[in-house]
């Protein structure tokens, strides 16, 4: 059994952030970038979210999660991001349970995902219960799917 350390994101851990999302999506370097972006303006802001990265036995961060609150009062934006490997198994799972205890302190009425259709954590995100309730192509020509739970 592999053990992971959950703790709150810090300034300073967004490079590595960025190396899990490249990690997750590794040719898409551009939206990463803008993803990135998005999280840090989020962090900055003032609307309800919790980010937290995820350490390895060795202290290394290889993943980030995150609940942020938008569009709507009471939903909140999931994120599991990181190796396909890991965010499909123990670490997806670790970072999920800890995230669904926050969506409970937020009092969330609804947790969604938007995601790229081909990336693994979207089975990751139906077997903890997530239903799809759209599918959009994104402007690379990706095709994207939306997943929400209540």
């Amino acid at each position: 059994m592999i053990a992971y350390t959950l703790r709150p994101l810090h300034p300073s851990d967004w490079p590595a952030v960025f190396a899990a999302a490249m990690a997750a999506i590794p040719d898409a370097e551009a939206e990463n970038r803008e993803w990135l972006a998005n999280r840090q303006a989020i962090a900055a802001g003032e609307t309800r979210h919790h980010h937290c990265v995820v350490e390895d036995q060795t202290g290394a961060v290889i993943g980030f999660g995150a609940v942020e609150e938008g569009p709507h009062p009471g939903a909140f934006r999931v994120y599991v991001v990181g190796a396909p490997e890991e965010t499909t198994g123990e670490m997806g799972t670790t970072v999920f349970d800890y995230l669904s205890d926050r969506l409970l302190e937020f009092g969330a009425e609804l947790a969604w995902v938007r995601e790229e259709a081909r990336d693994p954590v979207v089975h990751f995100f139906e077997s903890v219960g997530f239903r799809e309730t759209g599918r959009f192509t994104l402007p690379n020509g990706r095709q994207a799917v939306v997943l929400e739970k209540k």
